[in-house]
């Protein structure tokens, strides 16, 4: 899987130095800044040897260097929950003998288990994804909606099944407390948004803009001229004026 490499910034980076984060050149002088956390923590998940030194200052970069190393099919030694990365299979995806030690790692770990089966999903490690038994997830069958190549048989499986469940929560990187069954598929992610896709979005987003969203909707009016027309067509609503 290949990331697009960033060339702009849209009026974040006055100095450049964010953008040059985001390209793996360097990190800002003050990478704790809010904006800068964004792109720094960006950069690290495509570029496997930037800012490796701000391991353990900020769980956000801790979980983006935890993640990179992972993608790398390095196992990383994780010590606490905060640190634990929730997405590892893109912008790369890791080997299967990495994600089978990852799990032999960290037992009893649930919400692994799952993340495990959708990377299992992205990279078409059907075996491996068979063996914990997960429950039927629309979150699972999502990854390879788009790009059935891989994961086909895993898709398959999740979308042929009588009932579907919707596991995992992607806004607040965990599994919901309580599962929710008869889901349909993308739930909830800003994946959309930031893909200009009309149809999920539309249907699908939620009442009101949850933190982080607002970016990934500027970001696809920006390379998406018909979910920019769609902006353009929405009534002025409360829900909007975030």
């Amino acid at each position: 899987m290949t990331s697009i490499r960033p060339s702009r910034t849209y009026g974040l980076d006055d100095s450049g130095r964010n953008l040059a984060a985001i390209q793996g050149k360097r990190i800002p002088d003050d990478p704790t800044n809010q904006i800068a956390q964004l792109f720094v923590a960006r950069g690290i998940r495509i570029h496997d040897d930037l800012a490796r030194e701000l391991h353990g200052h900020l769980p956000e970069f801790t979980r983006a260097l935890n993640a990179r190393a992972i993608m790398s099919n390095r196992v990383p030694n994780i010590k606490s929950p905060d640190d634990f990365p929730y997405c590892f299979w893109h912008p790369d995806i890791p080997a299967e003998r990495t994600l089978r030690v990852l799990v032999e790692k960290y037992p009893g770990n649930d919400l692994l288990r799952y993340q495990v089966g959708r990377a299992c999903t992205a990279g078409g490690y059907t075996s491996l994804y068979l063996e914990p038994d997960l429950l039927p997830n629309v979150a699972i069958a999502e990854e390879p909606r788009d790009n059935r190549t891989s994961g086909q048989a895993i898709y398959e499986s999740n979308i042929n099944s009588p009932t579907r469940w919707a596991c995992m929560d992607d806004y607040n990187r965990c599994l919901h407390s309580t599962l929710r069954s008869v889901a349909h598929l993308n739930g909830d992610t800003c994946v959309r948004s930031w893909s200009g896709n009309i149809d999920r979005y539309a249907r699908l987003h939620q009442p009101t803009m949850i933190n982080g969203e607002l970016p990934c909707v500027v970001r696809g009016i920006y390379h998406h001229p018909f979910f920019a027309k769609w902006w353009l067509w929405q009534k002025a609503s409360s829900k909007w004026n975030r």
